[in-house]
């Protein structure tokens, strides 16, 4: 197997690492094409091609998660704004009925 092909798959091992401080999975996958484009005749391919799907896969949730932690964030932010404003005006309504329990002064 010549070098550069098999550097495609280390290249691709590394970007998946679980020692990795920042894998990057999706650049892992797009490695592990180029080097079954390469090497589609080696014998072990199908599991090469088997864990390239698991990563992608993986790729994929984290990306979904990512996702949804920022909507998260959002609605987060939405409820903590519009519980302020509950109690702002919670607030305003027990002032009004203060007012309106005080006798009115003649004069």
């Amino acid at each position: 197997m010549p070098v550069r092909i098999r550097a495609l798959f280390y290249i691709s091992l590394a970007h998946m690492h679980y020692k990795n401080p920042s894998p990057d999975y999706s650049q892992a996958v797009q490695y592990l094409d180029k080097y079954i484009a390469a090497e589609s005749d080696n014998e072990d391919i199908d599991g090469i091609v088997a864990w390239k799907s698991a990563v992608q896969a993986l790729d994929s949730s984290l990306r979904e998660y990512a996702k949804l932690e920022k909507s998260y964030a959002e609605l987060k932010q939405q409820y903590d704004r519009a519980n302020k404003k509950i109690n702002d005006l919670g607030q305003v309504i027990e002032k009004q009925k203060k007012r309106n329990r005080k006798p009115e002064r003649s004069n």
